[in-house]
């Protein structure tokens, strides 16, 4: 994706990024993305595991 349409998917208000994981509270949809570096041909998921979690305990807590 160019810089350009980033520029305007960003500015449309359409798509947000975002490291606070309590402003995904009001959300039933999260992508999340991290790096997953693959260790002799395995990925790593060292880092999407931890994401995952943070993003659980959110939707825990917004469900009644």
């Amino acid at each position: 994706m160019s810089s350009a349409r980033l520029r305007t998917v960003l500015d449309s208000g359409a798509y947000s990024v975002t490291a606070d994981a309590t402003a995904l509270a009001g959300f039933d949809i999260a992508v999340i993305t991290v790096p997953t570096p693959l260790r002799d041909g395995v990925p790593d998921l060292t880092t999407s595991s931890p994401a995952s979690t943070r993003r659980a305990r959110t939707c825990a807590r917004a469900r009644p």
